[in-house]
């Protein structure tokens, strides 16, 4: 899956991608087994339905037991800028140049 680094830039500095450490993303395959892309596309709320490769937690819900997480599965065109990367989700991150010489 590859996503592009974001085009605009302050000046002094320039994106990376970084791992996405303690996100609420997530590769685990029990959280997208069974499930599809839930992106939503145009009007009308239609479901993009590709096949997902991670999965976002989306927030808290209710069930019987009290609060567990929500988590909605994505396809790789729409992990919101994100990639995955040797296994690991990745986002962009903008850094400070180096030091540029004289």
């Amino acid at each position: 899956m590859s996503a592009e680094l974001p085009a605009y830039e302050i000046s002094g500095y320039h994106y990376e991608w970084r791992a996405e450490v303690d996100s609420d993303w997530s590769l685990a395959a029990e959280r997208i087994a069974g499930k599809r892309c839930r992106y939503t596309v145009g009007p009308g709320n239609r479901i993009c339905g590709a096949e997902p490769v991670a999965a976002l937690n989306r927030g808290m819900t209710r069930d019987g037991l009290g609060r567990v997480p929500s988590w909605w599965a994505y396809c790789g065109e729409h992990l919101y800028g994100r990639r995955i990367h040797n296994g690991v989700i990745e986002g962009p991150v903008q850094v400070p140049d180096e030091a540029v010489q004289p």
